[in-house]
């Protein structure tokens, strides 16, 4: 039986006030248990209100991630076997390049949430969700990029450079992933606008100074 975005979280609210209520002291009079457990209800609501809202995004990663994890197999069991499939390969992590429609999909959705119609103003924001949540991945794609030919080993940092890149994106991933995610759109749509790192543009300088892909 399928069961609603509305009916599941329904019952999570459930199940999670009683733990919450479980959790009080024994000894608590009963006025302040009911003080806290309507506080409680009122902030648990609130942040289910706002979980249900954008259960559509949630829901499209979620496929769009288990379709990433089916072709990842697949793409493995066809080497595992020696089977090879003209054009199946991706490129490298740092030469990912996503269609440009994208950015008109993210500005669809921005346009329809800035309607503030019901039901379209919810689309509209789980639309822009969802198209900035993939442009993202070229935007993480672009910093590593930067990282990589920064710490090259025959750049300025040496040998050292690779273990300074490892620190860098440990630290990173530990403490500061909403600059990251944030910063990955940004640089996402930027590439996909001006082609930073020249994966369709010629470079306009020729030699030791042109732009070299990584």
């Amino acid at each position: 039986t399928l069961v609603s975005p509305a009916e599941m979280f329904a019952d999570m609210e459930v199940q999670l006030l009683e733990l919450i209520e479980q959790g009080l002291p024994e000894g608590a009079a009963d006025e302040d248990r009911a003080r806290v457990m309507e506080d409680q209800t009122r902030k648990l609501g609130e942040f289910l209100d706002r979980m249900l809202k954008v259960s559509p995004w949630l829901f499209g990663i979620g496929v769009l991630g288990q379709a990433a994890i089916i072709l990842a197999l697949t793409g493995w069991g066809l080497r595992r076997l020696g089977i090879a499939w003209p054009g199946w390969g991706l490129p490298p992590f740092t030469r990912w390049r996503l269609p440009f429609y994208l950015v008109w999909i993210l500005v669809a959705g921005i346009a329809l949430y800035l309607t503030r119609r019901p039901g379209i103003e919810s689309a509209g924001l789980n639309l822009a969700l969802l198209a900035a949540s993939v442009i993202s991945l070229q935007g993480l794609a672009v910093q590593f990029w930067v990282t990589g030919r920064l710490m090259d080993p025959e750049g300025p940092m040496g040998k050292k450079g690779p273990v300074l890149e490892v620190v860098y994106w440990v630290i990173a991933g530990i403490f500061l992933i909403p600059v990251i995610l944030a910063s990955s759109v940004v640089l996402g749509l930027a590439d996909l606008w001006m082609d930073i790192r020249r994966l369709t543009t010629p470079p306009e300088v020729e030699g030791p100074d042109a732009p070299v892909d990584q």
